[in-house]
Parts: structure tokens; C-alpha cells; sequence
């Protein structure tokens, strides 16, 4: 995040991010970052490459918290909705496959290359 926007940008974010966490927003954080600090400060002291967090608005200051390590396949959560709404099963895993297999990436990208950020 930093390289890509800079402190100024985190900053924002996190403002942004601490805005919605006091609402009655529901908040989904998928934790992708490969370098830099985490978003997530829930449970920080756990061993994980990433991590996704729900925080239903409706169970504040209680949230979930799924880490995964890159070997891992990622966890499938429930999507927070409005209490009347029927709850999703998001299976973000399956997603990525039919997104890689659809776009053809095992003929575009080098696996024999170093990954950056390595």
C-alpha cells in the first residue's frame, strides 16, 4: 500500500477505515500486503502471510478474523449483509481459480522468475 499511495495514503485509509468501524457499516478488510504493516489489528501477534476481517456492525466490538498462510487455500467466510437479508457464503478461493483459468495467467507468467516483492 505504502509504494503505492505512500503514508499519505495509509493515512487516509485508516481514517476512512476508523470512520466505518464506528458506524453501523458492515466492514470486510481482505489483507493482501506482501510488504509493509498490516491493516488488521485484531490478534496481531498470530503467525499468517494474510488475513481477511469481518466486522458485522451488528456484533462491535466482536469481529472474525481468518488468517492464512500463502500455501494455505483461503478461507471461505460470511459476507455481512442487512439482518434481513439472506447471508452469502464467499468462497474467494474458487473465485481466484476460475479467474486464473479464464484468463489463461499459466501462459503469460514466468513461475521460473523471482516474485517481487520477494
Amino acid at each position: 500500500m505504502y509504494q503505492f499511495y505512500g503514508a499519505e495514503g495509509r493515512i487516509k485509509y485508516e481514517k476512512k477505515r476508523q470512520h466505518i468501524l464506528s458506524s453501523y457499516t458492515n466492514f470486510v478488510e481482505i489483507d493482501l500486503l506482501r510488504q509493509g504493516n498490516s491493516m488488521i489489528t485484531l490478534n496481531q501477534n498470530i503467525e499468517r502471510d494474510y488475513c481477511i476481517l469481518v466486522s458485522p456492525s451488528n456484533q462491535r466490538p466482536q469481529a472474525h478474523l481468518y488468517a492464512f498462510n500463502i500455501q494455505d487455500m483461503i478461507p471461505v467466510f460470511t459476507l455481512p449483509l442487512r439482518p434481513e437479508d439472506s447471508e452469502i457464503i464467499l468462497d474467494l478461493q474458487s473465485i481466484l481459480h476460475q479467474v486464473y483459468d479464464q484468463g489463461r495467467y499459466d501462459l503469460i507468467i514466468d513461475y521460473q522468475q523471482k516474485i517481487i516483492p520477494a
